[in-house]
């Protein structure tokens, strides 16, 4: 899985395979577990400029894997169960500890506890607009939020790739332009008192 969201989702499974190869734009995510990364070499945009700027180190694929997985899910799995029920069945076994590392401090520290905020956004590789709430739900959110909180609103926006839907919401710091490394950013949401988004990586990590 190269989504960020599906690969914090499917670390709960790659635990299981001691001594595994990897591949994946998110080696971040599984360095505490006993695997080898192999380099996607994925064009998804936020994917690779993830991989092309790790400090994690890939390796070669091995040259006679005894057992090759393809973890996936699309329509006909989903009408049958969950993202992990899907998972489930293509690694052959069940997960039971759903974590992640920590990620040291948080890049932001505020007097106030931080709330992170994802906006509403479309992405020109696989253009959706219906994974997202009602953008007026998160302006809304965010507006009653900095009564009370620091509020961070975090997206990787990029002409004519990525950008955002509705209003955007109010927040104390924009970080808009992807200026947070993943790690950074899992460390942000981390030690977030609250955190507000539509389907997505967020989710998961929380």
């Amino acid at each position: 899985m190269y989504g960020l969201g599906d690969s914090i989702y499917q670390r709960a499974f790659v635990r299981q395979f001691p001594g595994a190869f990897l591949r994946t734009p998110w080696p971040e995510l599984y360095c505490d577990l006993d695997v080898q990364f192999v380099r996607s070499n994925t064009s998804l945009r936020t994917q690779r400029k993830n991989e092309e700027r790790t400090g994690v180190t890939y390796v070669r694929d091995p040259a006679r894997p005894s057992e090759v997985l393809t973890i996936f899910y699309g329509p006909e799995e989903l009408k049958k169960g969950s993202i992990v029920d899907a998972m489930t069945w293509q690694f052959g076994k069940a997960a039971s500890v759903f974590d992640l590392p920590s990620y040291g401090e948080s890049p932001v520290t505020e007097d106030k506890p931080i709330a992170v905020i994802r906006p509403a956004t479309v992405r020109k590789e696989w253009a959706n607009p219906a994974r997202n709430p009602d953008p007026k739900y998160l302006t809304a959110a965010a507006r009653e939020l900095r009564k009370h909180f620091y509020v961070v609103s975090l997206a990787d926006l990029e002409e004519d790739e990525e950008w955002l839907v509705g209003e955007q919401p109010e927040a104390d710091l924009q970080l808009h332009q992807g200026e947070l490394s993943v790690t950074e950013m899992l460390a942000l949401v981390e030690h977030a008192a609250v955190a507000v988004s539509g389907v997505g990586w967020a989710l998961p990590v929380r």
